[in-house]
């Protein structure tokens, strides 16, 4: 389980990770942010470790990107709160 503070700029933000880094080794991903709603109203979302791990791999891939670089402030805050939290996670199990 992990905490978003706003879902829809977390969704945008590892949609446009997607376009960067090989879509098809992330599907998981790709579907768990298609599948978060427009309106949200509790942003704790409860995910299988495998997709955490999966979710964590695609921003650590992202990050060595130019197009991580050029992001919004805003997108690259929400990425970087994200993969704390499930690396502290990952590493308390």
């Amino acid at each position: 389980m992990f905490y978003l503070k706003d879902p829809l700029c977390f969704k945008e933000s590892i949609l446009i990770s997607l376009e960067v880094v090989s879509e098809n080794n992330y599907l998981p991903v790709k579907n768990f942010a298609q599948s978060i709603p427009s309106v949200v109203k509790d942003g704790r979302f409860d995910t299988p470790q495998e997709l955490e791990e999966c979710i964590v791999s695609c921003i650590n891939e992202f990050k060595k990107t130019k197009t991580y670089i050029w992001l919004r402030e805003d997108f690259k805050n929400i990425l970087i709160d994200v993969e704390g939290q499930l690396n502290k996670k990952v590493s308390l199990n």
